[in-house]
């Protein structure tokens, strides 16, 4: 689960636009970055910040690297369980390990993005620009690319449910194995756009990592087609897939659960519940942010939200990828278990977490 906050409303403020597409348009990371563009101008041009702008983005700075924290460790901690405890190799489990790896990329590009805003200036050259906005829009296209993979898998694994789960098993996991890489290889087609145009701008004494328009088009075309590309393939596409597959598997939940087809039922009942919350928390955190970026790019709809309703928007997009660790301990009670049995083994030897009855 970061594009423009603001079009860019002049061009002698010496602020360039602030659309960074993929699957997250409008974010907290572009409202952070263009807090950071303008007191930067008004630093180049001897004014005075305001004290606002100082807070906010002050605010913003700790609470980026708190959610980077915890999106790093949680990210990471449900990659380890995974490979660590073969009873938790199934192919949702599979999915879900690469969902994490995408959204651990998110946090690793956002560590730069903080060093980024703090230096106030992007002093890591261009090279590495292509790579900080290729590795962003592939981990966004990718975590939602896996829910939707999550929700036809769930499907299938309830309405066409195989007896001899253990025979299967092994078939399953080269099935995951198989799909992960051609999603991976998907994505990164697709994404290669984000590399060929990523280049470093500059705005008055600072230099940004940003994007360049195509050919004659102008900024906010370039832009608007970036959004609509990126909302649609990273977003829409996703949904499309999620919505019915996820329509039908609660239909046919309800008829295990009255048909008591026992424990297999209960248990797929329970993989599937987790991965319908993550599909939720997916929607409901990125698509206001969606809306506010097709309002502002197309109607120009956000000139009329306060800044305080746009960070906490675009704010909703940072937090999604570190929520889904910490859905999984308290939905799934395999993970659960396998994260307090991983934690017990620590140094630290912290307490075992609760097992749900």
């Amino acid at each position: 689960m970061v594009v423009e906050t603001k079009r860019e409303r002049s061009e002698n403020k010496g602020i360039i636009g602030f659309q960074d597409v993929f699957l997250t348009p409008a974010s907290f990371a572009e409202l952070l970055r263009q807090v950071r563009i303008q007191m930067e101008n008004d630093s180049c041009s001897n004014n005075t910040s305001s004290p606002q702008d100082e807070l906010l983005f002050t605010f913003s700075i700790v609470f980026k690297i708190l959610l980077c924290a915890i999106g790093l460790l949680g990210n990471g901690l449900i990659m380890y369980i995974v490979m660590r405890y073969p009873k938790l190799q199934t192919a949702p489990n599979l999915y879900i390990l690469n969902l994490s790896l995408a959204q651990f990329l998110y946090y690793i590009r956002a560590v730069l993005q903080v060093s980024y805003m703090v230096i106030g200036t992007w002093t890591f050259g261009v090279a590495m620009c292509k790579v900080y906005r290729f590795v962003w829009a592939v981990s966004i296209f990718a975590g939602s690319a896996f829910l939707a993979i999550l929700s036809v898998e769930r499907h299938q694994a309830v309405v066409n449910p195989v007896p001899s789960w253990l025979d299967h098993l092994a078939h399953e996991r080269k099935v995951a194995f198989r799909n992960a890489c051609i999603v991976w290889g998907v994505v990164a087609f697709l994404c290669i756009p984000h590399l060929v145009f990523a280049n470093i701008m500059p705005i008055l004494c600072l230099h940004d990592c940003h994007y360049d328009a195509v050919g004659s088009l102008d900024a906010h075309t370039f832009n608007t087609i970036r959004i609509f590309y990126s909302i649609g393939l990273g977003f829409v596409v996703p949904l499309i897939i999620m919505v019915p597959h996820y329509v039908l598997l609660i239909v046919r939940l309800r008829e295990v659960q009255t048909g008591n087809q026992g424990g297999n039922g209960n248990a797929l009942g329970r993989v599937s519940r987790l991965v319908l919350v993550l599909v939720t928390v997916f929607v409901a955190f990125n698509l206001p942010g969606h809306v506010v970026n097709i309002l502002t790019s197309v109607f120009d709809g956000s000139g009329n939200l306060s800044t305080s309703a746009e960070w906490f928007i675009y704010a909703l997009q940072d937090v999604s990828p570190c929520l889904n660790p910490v859905l999984c301990a308290v939905v799934a009670e395999n993970f659960r278990s396998a994260i307090s049995k991983t934690m017990c083994t620590w140094p630290c030897c912290l307490k075992k977490l609760p097992s749900r009855k």
